[in-house]
């Protein structure tokens, strides 16, 4: 295509009056949508939805949600919300400070000294972290001998399904029990960690 001053005269007359045209039809639009809009009327809301709308809105106005909290982590703006004395945060803080955590609700409550009334308010809302939960679990396990261990034992550890459970099973009873590192990767399913 040639460059625009290489154009003839017609042409650049014919380009102007494109542009001219595309201009003018924009306004056009622009201004009958403005006198459209102007005439259109905005009906009102019927009056049971409207109604149905306030009581919703005051509803969720009057209701003070409180969540669910750990109390190792308790504010005093959340303890506000809740009753607390201001006190008591200090001294939860105080605890926390010496890395002294409540592991427990019955903990907590005896620490805080909690009427009974309060207490069933607050109760159902105490989470406690999985950690501090899965711990108790965990300090109840016992290690075992993995010459003694049974099949149900072995399939109890992460990555031992029931196949290769029976397998050290079958090794054991074969009294070729496991006295080495190098005894329990010879056999197929077992790998040194790094």
């Amino acid at each position: 295509m040639p460059q625009f001053s290489q154009w003839t005269r017609p042409q650049r007359r014919g380009l102007l009056f494109l542009a001219l045209v595309f201009v003018v039809g924009h306004f056009l639009l622009f201004f009958a949508n403005q006198k459209q809009q102007d005439t259109t009327l905005l009906r009102p809301l019927p009056d049971e939805l409207v109604a149905n709308r306030d009581s919703l809105l005051q509803q969720s106005m009057n209701k003070d949600f409180i969540y669910p909290f750990n109390p190792n982590r308790l504010s005093a703006r959340h303890a506000y919300r809740l009753g607390l004395p201001k006190s008591l945060v200090d001294t939860i803080q105080s605890r926390i400070a010496q890395e002294r955590y409540f592991q427990t609700a019955q903990e907590f409550k005896e620490f805080a000294g909690i009427a009974d009334q309060k207490w069933q308010e607050i109760m159902p809302l105490l989470r406690f972290p999985k950690w501090q939960t899965e711990q108790e679990k965990r300090s109840k396990r016992r290690k075992k001998q993995l010459n003694a261990a049974t099949a149900k034992d072995l399939q109890a550890v992460y990555g031992i399904g029931p196949v290769l459970a029976l397998g050290y099973c079958l090794i054991d009873k074969n009294s070729m029990a496991f006295w080495s590192e190098i005894s329990y990767n010879t056999f197929g399913g077992l790998t040194r960690l790094p």
